[in-house]
């Protein structure tokens, strides 16, 4: 039979209406794709018949009840199925727009000052959900030790970060990585440790129920930095999470074209992609030479991930690599309401 595109198009709706997963759906499509093409390179003779003879599948043999990711021995529910080639599938990096952003900082802020300012560190510095919770109120120098950079304040973290660690018990890693933030956000996370995170610890200490747990508080106060407006205390991962994703939601009913997902992960992203289009604008501002065209955009956008996002976010992947860069071009293009090659034009000064 012939399959033209609008019968791939049919079947990967049905799919969809079964509510198969995205990479589910992509790697089969992927797969008929890549079949459709090795058909169409079949040589034949002058009349149309086909020159390769018949040939029976490779099937492979898998264990039913081991997880992909497991090493343990085979299991007793063998099963067989067709040898193919699955493509890997990567989602796109989609961040919401500056708007969305800016009513979701605000509603954070009514919610929980202490989260907002977490969530901008999230964002503002690259670093993971766990790593941003287990700051210690002292890991960033005093103010007086300071010594911007590029209107950045560096400093290094080692708790919550990935690899090896001290003792196999403990969340303190061998290595540890240097991170930095804004001028204006350490001033912001210097101000509340020396004012309201102090008034909470006192609250937190006279909220003890008899004298020898108020004393025995006070003996070890909490270390970490943020601590919840309600209890006083440190917070969860999941705690953050969910504030975080409700306020989403709530900013998501109002602008349903946003993207349905904005977690604290997303907030990595969101600055590794500013990073770059910060750069990149610097850059050419900077040096005003010839017109920025995009593969000038993509070579300043590399350099800035091997001198600034690798260091402060750990390891990226090629393939993250690619992602952040797409994203970035996209986030260009949404902020000038116009296609690359107008985008060219508005750092040219060209367009207003």
């Amino acid at each position: 039979m012939t399959v033209a595109y609008e019968d791939l198009l049919e079947w990967q709706g049905a799919m969809v209406a079964e509510k198969k997963s995205e990479s589910t759906i992509h790697a089969y499509i992927s797969e008929a794709c890549l079949h459709l093409t090795w058909l169409g390179q079949i040589p034949k003779t002058p009349d149309g018949r086909p020159i390769r003879p018949p040939f029976d599948p490779i099937y492979r043999e898998f264990d039913a009840d081991r997880k992909p990711d497991s090493r343990s021995g085979r299991g007793h529910n063998l099963r067989s199925a067709l040898a193919g080639v699955k493509q890997p599938y990567r989602r796109p990096v989609v961040l919401p727009s500056d708007a969305a952003i800016a009513l979701w900082l605000k509603r954070m802020l009514v919610r929980s000052e202490v989260k907002a300012m977490m969530a901008q560190t999230i964002m503002d510095s690259g670093m993971r959900i766990s790593e941003a919770n287990q700051l210690l109120w002292d890991d960033l120098p005093e103010r007086s030790q300071w010594r911007p950079v590029g209107g950045r304040v560096h400093f290094r973290i080692n708790r919550g970060v990935k690899g090896a660690k001290l003792t196999p018990s403990s969340n303190v890693a061998i290595r540890g990585r240097e991170i930095s933030l804004s001028l204006e956000l350490a001033k912001k996370i210097d101000a509340y440790r020396r004012g309201p995170r102090e008034l909470q610890i006192r609250r937190w200490i006279r909220s003890g129920e008899t004298k020898s747990i108020q004393a025995s508080r006070a003996a070890k106060k909490p270390q970490r930095l943020w601590l919840s407006e309600f209890t006083n205390e440190p917070f969860s991962n999941v705690t953050f999470r969910d504030i975080w994703t409700e306020e989403w939601k709530a900013v998501r009913d109002q602008m349903p074209g946003e993207p349905r997902s904005w977690t604290p992960h997303g907030g990595r992203h969101w600055f590794a992609v500013e990073t770059l289009i910060s750069a990149a604008a610097a850059q050419h501002e900077a040096t005003r030479q010839g017109f920025p065209n995009l593969t000038w955009l993509e070579g300043v956008m590399r350099n800035q991930i091997d001198l600034m996002l690798r260091p402060q976010m750990g390891h990226l992947s090629d393939e993250t690599t690619r992602l952040y860069l797409r994203a970035a071009q996209a986030k260009m293009e949404e902020r000038c309401n116009s296609p690359s090659l107008r985008w060219q034009l508005h750092l040219d000064g060209d367009e207003a």
